[in-house]
């Protein structure tokens, strides 16, 4: 708040005034999100008030519109304004564009900042680390609380821990927070004093097991996955293949020996997609509403609306009534009981805005992608990952929870991403 003070002093213009002052509203955001998303749209309202007050657009304008990756962005956005324009559930479709509306807000307000140093990123980064711990606590606590009450060990675990989100968005923003803690704590050029150094790893450990207790299959994936490339870089720069076994021994003993020592739901979990694949006469019942075989079904019947809505979709509103159609007619009771949607991000925008949704939506991935390859990038190439991996699973663009987390990172990550940059060049990550 000093720096804020200063600047009244300096009388910096309004423009000025909003770069210092949007900087701590992001701050806010960050830490925010994982401790309460009710309060997250009282934020981006600052912030557009903010930026609007800044009147900088003026100025930046032609030079947004040369930056492909955030026309990118914006443009998929427009498409869900273009896709309520044509569906007949208007209400529905007005609510879903304004539910998307960081999609649009935060790769406007975060290019018009200004560019940050490595120093504000990784604040603002570690502000929602600190957070995602605090969650965390806060969730253990609540689980001790209620333990008198049920008896019941299960109150450690997915849905009865994850107090504050549902366990698949908790699990993603901790693989995040692990790739945050990894690349600041062993692959950046800054090296961490042995103290921090110490502490860093003790909270990848206490995230690693939390993703397990929160028993996501997909986070338990997705946090594999983010050491898998965390070690592959680490090896390619210090060809220390015995760090590296040890390393790949150490985590899948880690995993092995909690899932194994600890009765929890994580292996039934896991059990139920692998007796499904291994008995191919398997039917599925229609009125389940397990994870993994509802998920089957409700797969199936978007692939079945997608094939008769190929071009251009259903529209943006009209994609909740459709699916509850199609699981009345083929009696999915389970789904159609749950009000599900796709659990898939890119069924779900495959659905209500056809190919141009599709495409775009997949191109929103590709390109930042290379671009991360080729800026050497970890943290944004992790990111990436992650979200990829999640929207297989989850339609997290529909909830605030999902898309928020998407839309700010996203934005802040690609606006900054030549400042935060590994400090050598591996041959892999090669231009």
């Amino acid at each position: 708040m000093n720096e804020i003070g200063k600047a009244v002093k300096r009388e910096l213009s309004f423009k000025e005034f909003s770069s210092i002052t949007s900087y701590y509203l992001f701050l806010l955001f960050s830490f925010c999100l994982p401790l309460n998303k009710k309060i997250l749209p009282y934020i981006i309202s600052c912030i557009i008030l903010n930026w609007l007050i800044g009147l900088k657009y003026r100025n930046n304008l032609k030079a947004f519109f040369k930056n492909k990756y955030l026309l990118l962005f914006i443009s998929f956005y427009a498409l869900y304004i273009v896709g309520a324009l044509y569906s007949h559930n208007i209400s529905y479709g007005a609510n879903d564009v304004l539910l998307k509306l960081s999609l649009f807000i935060f790769p406007i307000a975060l290019f018009d900042s200004l560019k940050y140093s490595w120093d504000k990123i990784k604040t603002i980064l570690f502000a929602f680390v600190i957070s995602c711990f605090a969650a965390c606590i806060i969730c253990l606590i609540h689980s001790i609380i209620i333990y008198p009450q049920k008896k019941d060990l299960i109150v450690f675990f997915y849905g009865e821990l994850s107090y504050i989100h549902h366990p698949g968005y908790f699990s993603m923003y901790l693989c995040f927070v692990n790739a945050i803690l990894i690349y600041t704590t062993f692959l950046n050029q800054n090296k961490l004093s042995k103290r921090n150094t110490i502490l860093s790893s003790f909270l990848i450990a206490f995230f690693s097991l939390f993703i397990l207790l929160l028993s996501s299959k997909t986070g338990i994936i997705a946090s594999l996955i983010v050491f898998l490339i965390s070690l592959v870089y680490y090896f390619i720069k210090h060809k220390s293949l015995l760090i590296i076994v040890g390393s790949i021994t150490g985590i899948v003993l880690f995993y092995i020996i909690i899932q194994t020592f600890i009765s929890n739901p994580v292996i039934p979990r896991f059990k139920q997609p692998e007796e499904m694949l291994q008995d191919k006469n398997n039917v599925i019942d229609n009125t389940t509403t397990e994870s993994s075989k509802v998920r089957l079904l409700i797969w199936q019947t978007s692939a079945e609306i997608i094939k008769d809505n190929f071009l251009f979709g259903v529209g943006t509103g009209d994609v909740k009534d459709v699916l509850m159609s199609k699981y009345k007619e083929k009696g999915l009771t389970g789904a159609y009981k749950e009000n599900l949607n796709a659990h898939n991000q890119f069924l779900q925008t495959f659905i209500a805005l056809g190919l141009p949704g599709i495409l775009l939506l997949l191109a929103s991935f590709v390109f930042p992608f290379i671009l991360a390859i080729k800026t050497r990038n970890y943290i944004y190439l992790a990111f990436l990952i992650i979200v990829f991996i999640n929207f297989l699973t989850e339609s997290m663009l529909e909830t605030i929870a999902g898309v928020m987390f998407y839309a700010f990172f996203n934005s802040l990550l690609i606006v900054n991403i030549h400042r935060i940059e590994l400090s050598t060049k591996p041959d892999l990550l090669s231009d």
